[in-house]
Order: structure tokens, then sequence, then C-alpha cells
């Protein structure tokens, strides 16, 4: 178990002797040592994390959000998450995904996004509602994933494939 130690001197009955207070705090320990992992398994995450408030205001970034956007935190902490806005997709599908989110239910599709300097890249997200205690919806997170590359070499599987049905056959 761990303990706090409060330890004071005193003088009891005319003599000189030691007060020692002792508290159990196992239980605190045990929670301290259960955020640091929850704690250092988003921060280490290989996708990239975001967390908003209610109202889409960016309050944390992982470390992954930074190597993928080009970001720091200090740039989107405070801001909405469509700073990262490429344009191509409907102003319905945004629409679409508050609604899912701000009624509980988890909402999971892709986004095509703008990194800092511009480039275009595609990323697979889930984005969830987090409740308290009492179920009120306090903040958002989303999980995101770069599949761009993925993307790119499903299109040029589907090319080559398309290529070689086409093509005619040769016998010898």
């Amino acid at each position: 178990i761990y303990v706090d130690i409060i330890s004071h001197s005193i003088e009891y009955e005319s003599v000189k002797a030691r007060l020692v207070l002792l508290n159990d705090i196992t239980d605190q320990k045990n929670t301290q040592e259960q955020l640091r992992k929850l704690s250092l398994a988003v921060q280490q995450n290989p996708a990239s994390i975001m967390i908003t408030d209610v109202n889409g205001i960016i309050e944390y970034v992982n470390p992954k959000f930074s190597i993928l956007t080009g970001y720091e935190p200090h740039e989107v902490i405070g801001k909405n998450p469509r700073i990262l806005k490429s344009g191509t997709t409907s102003p319905d599908e945004y629409d679409n995904l508050w609604k899912i989110i701000t009624s509980g239910r988890v909402w999971q599709g892709e986004f095509q996004n703008c990194k800092k300097n511009g480039e275009i890249y595609i990323e697979s997200a889930s984005i969830s509602p987090i409740a308290d205690e009492y179920g009120t919806i306090t903040h958002f997170i989303a999980v995101k994933e770069d599949i761009t590359e993925k993307k790119r070499a499903e299109k040029l599987i589907k090319t080559l494939s398309r290529a070689i049905e086409q093509s005619p056959v040769s016998t010898m």
C-alpha cells in the first residue's frame, strides 16, 4: 500500500513526543498510474487524435496530429477543425456528421483535408462524443488515420486491372 506520512513534534503531558499521521493513498496512486497510462496511450498513439469541446473548438491534439498536418498544437488549439478543410467535403456531409455525434452516436468516414503546407491528404476518421457521468456530451474525440497512400495504391490497382482486362490475350 501507499501511505502519506505527516509527522510533527509535540509536547504531550510535558514530554516531547511525535504525532504521526498516516493516510492510505493507495487508491489515489492507482488512479494516478491509470491516468498516466491513458495519457501516454493518447500521446504515443500512431493515430492522429483531436479532442474538441461541444462547439467543435480544438482543446487537444496529440503529436501524431502535428506530424501529419504540420500544425503545432499552439496553432490549432482554440480553433475549429475546419482549418483542415480542403473544400472537397460537402456542407451536407458535415451537417450529417454533426447530427450523428450530437445525438450521442459515433460517426465514421473519410475526409480529404489540407495540411499546413497546402498538401491534400485523405484520412479515415472516427468521431465519438464524450459524455460525463450524467450522460451529457462534454467533448468530441476524433481518431484519424492517414490513408492517402492506401487510396493511391487502390487506384493504381484498379487502373492496372482495367488495363489487363482490356489488353488482348496473345497466344503463341
